[in-house]
């Protein structure tokens, strides 16, 4: 059975901390794609690919720039695994509460994947109330840490016990 990674971004890969260092010591901060990630944020992200050969699904709104510019992106910067998709656009004022869960529901059901393990790793908490045992909520400033790893890892492997 497929599992799945729900990816911001944002306070995830793009972390403040790490744009404030690479500011701090006359770096660039962007590239042609947008800023650059942390590098230990990625490396964590690797970890949990390899750990659990989950898919990524791209839920920050960076993937409204389109499927083929970020699947290019995370190739060109050398990214771990490859983008298997990319949440729906749902109008926020139909969904004022709980949008990006309704997207995330939204790719679920569509793909016929509601049974799969997944996670969501996000810094802001904009999820359903069913979703939230499988929320990894990071800090915007450090983004994804070892120990978050660590977390999505038991979440995507962990056997369903009734």
């Amino acid at each position: 059975m497929d599992k799945f990674i729900f990816l911001d971004i944002d306070g995830v890969l793009n972390t403040a901390n790490y744009q404030s260092w690479r500011q701090f010591w006359g770096k660039e901060i962007l590239d042609g794609d947008g800023h650059l990630f942390e590098p230990s944020a990625v490396r964590n992200l690797e970890r949990i690919l390899k750990y659990t050969g989950a898919k990524i699904i791209l839920s920050s709104s960076w993937r409204l720039d389109g499927l083929d510019v970020m699947r290019r992106m995370w190739a060109c910067r050398k990214m771990p695994g490859e983008i298997y998709d990319v949440t729906p656009y749902v109008n926020a004022r139909e969904y004022p509460i709980g949008t990006r869960g309704v997207e995330i529901q939204k790719w679920m059901q569509d793909s016929h994947c509601t049974k799969s393990p997944f996670v969501i790793i996000d810094d802001v908490d904009d999820f359903l109330d069913e979703q939230q045992k499988n929320v990894i909520m990071t800090n915007y400033r450090r983004g994804l840490t070892l120990f978050k790893a660590l977390q999505a890892i038991i979440i995507l492997n962990r056997k369903n016990v009734i």
